[in-house]
């Protein structure tokens, strides 16, 4: 049977695989630039600014256009746990599931296993 302290990392994959694409080193596949600095700004623009008023967006533009990558990567890893807080309650329907579905599993073994002894 699986319990939630087998299953916490589910809980925040979202998170982890997010700022992942977001840490990768931008290359240059095709013509087209693929990894993290495209990446971190896609979340800039789609995440970020269009929750922030002009002058905080105008001055948070202005910063990241200057900040290093760790920084940008610091950006893009709050907007990723931003994110998985906003996906918690799926992750929590799918880790009842899976957690449900191993009992019922388990308890099926032991029902078939009980039957093929008598």
């Amino acid at each position: 049977m699986i319990t939630w302290f087998q299953l916490w990392p589910v809980l925040l994959m979202p998170s982890a695989i997010l700022s992942a694409l977001a840490a990768i080193p931008t290359l240059m596949v095709g013509g087209r630039l693929l990894g993290g600095g495209p990446v971190r700004e896609f979340y800039l623009n789609h995440f970020v600014l269009p929750l922030l008023p002009g002058d905080a967006a105008a001055a948070l533009v202005g910063w990241f256009s200057s900040a290093s990558a760790f920084h940008e990567w610091l950006l893009a890893l709050a907007v990723s746990i931003n994110l998985n807080a906003l996906l918690l309650p799926l992750l929590y329907v799918l880790g009842v599931f899976i957690i449900r579905f191993s009992a019922w599993a388990s308890k099926k073994d032991i029902q078939l296993k009980r039957e093929s002894v008598r």
